[in-house]
This record gives C-alpha cells, sequence and structure tokens, in this order.
C-alpha cells in the first residue's frame, strides 16, 4: 500500500527537533486513526506510544 508522505524539516533543524516533529505527527495520526475509524483501542494505543517517545527525549535531551 503506498501512502502520502511529506518530510517537513530543513538542514536547519537539529536532531531533537526533528525527533519532536515526528512524535507530533504521530500524536497526529492517533486524533485521525480515531476521528476517521472510532477505534479507540488503535488511537489510545499510538498515544501511549507518543508518550513513551516524550519521555525517551526529556530523558535523553542532554545526549
Amino acid at each position: 500500500m503506498n501512502t502520502l508522505r511529506i518530510d517537513l524539516w530543513t538542514k536547519d533543524m537539529n536532531t531533537n527537533d526533528m525527533k519532536k516533529f515526528y512524535v507530533d505527527c504521530i500524536g497526529g495520526l492517533s486524533q485521525s486513526i480515531l476521528n476517521s475509524t472510532g477505534d479507540e483501542f488503535m488511537s489510545k494505543e499510538t498515544n501511549n506510544l507518543c508518550e513513551k517517545l516524550i519521555k525517551h527525549l526529556k530523558n535523553n535531551s542532554n545526549k
């Protein structure tokens, strides 16, 4: 299956900003899953992944 994907970052963005961008995209997908399919489980699991990734970014922000 082919999907639309647009990478929206610049050469000036640092790695942490790119990672935050990806987490934000996944968070948006979580809401889209709920809105378009009504699948609360899949939406919640996707959102849980975002929360886990945010913790990872916070714990490793100085690396």
